[in-house]
């Protein structure tokens, strides 16, 4: 019983990710299930600061958020990024600069879940960043199609282009490296947790 407290904050994750793809599937629920969206991002991210050393990552968070904020905002703007795609219409939440502020929260919660199992599968650090990687792009090759369906972004042809993945990969790379010194301090419950709460959301949307 002395573990509970931190299993309610993992288990929490999964039961709004539950709800949420129950959520999305009726018609009747998805207008406010869309509006939640974000918020769900938010509380995960909340959640996490309290699985982490908290002081110790404030640095990976700005770190990793402004990164990725940065290159989204060139991407949309140039289209020579990820590709020609835009957030006009999404239900993301407040942008700035034509991005939701919410998609940097988006990649730093990513980049901790895909790392600390990357961890648990190798103990060379090369390979964990290369791992976490890969699996980042892997779950936005599952995100992709769901997120157009929904809005959540929009592509000119409909459908992301190679170059979307070429680019999540390099963006990868250079996120998991910046958190490499400070990646022993995630939990590998949390991470797991983090990867399946999407692949439950995702997935079960695909079906």
């Amino acid at each position: 019983m002395k573990n509970l407290p931190n299993k309610i904050g993992l288990a929490l994750i999964i039961l709004v990710n539950i709800i949420g793809a129950i959520g999305f599937r009726y018609d009747i629920f998805l207008p406010l299930f869309k509006l939640l969206t974000p918020y769900n991002l938010l509380l995960t991210l909340v959640i996490c600061l309290f699985y982490v050393p908290f002081k110790k990552f404030i640095l990976p968070f700005i770190y990793v958020f402004t990164i990725g904020y940065v290159l989204e905002i060139v991407g949309v703007e140039t289209k020579l990024l990820f590709g020609d795609y835009d957030y006009n219409g999404s239900v993301l939440g407040t942008q700035l600069f034509n991005v939701p502020l919410i998609i940097g929260v988006n990649w730093f919660i990513l980049t901790i879940g895909t790392r600390a199992c990357a961890n648990w599968l190798t103990k060379s650090t090369y390979l964990q960043i290369v791992y976490a990687a890969i699996l980042m792009v892997g779950l936005d090759i599952l995100i992709e199609p769901i997120a157009i369906q929904y809005k959540f972004w929009n592509w000119a042809q409909h459908d992301a282009p190679k170059q979307n993945y070429l680019m999540w990969f390099i963006a990868s790379i250079v996120m998991q490296a910046i958190i490499t010194k400070k990646s022993s301090l995630i939990p590998y419950s949390l991470g797991f947790t983090i990867v399946a709460s999407q692949l439950i959301f995702f997935v079960s949307l695909h079906v």
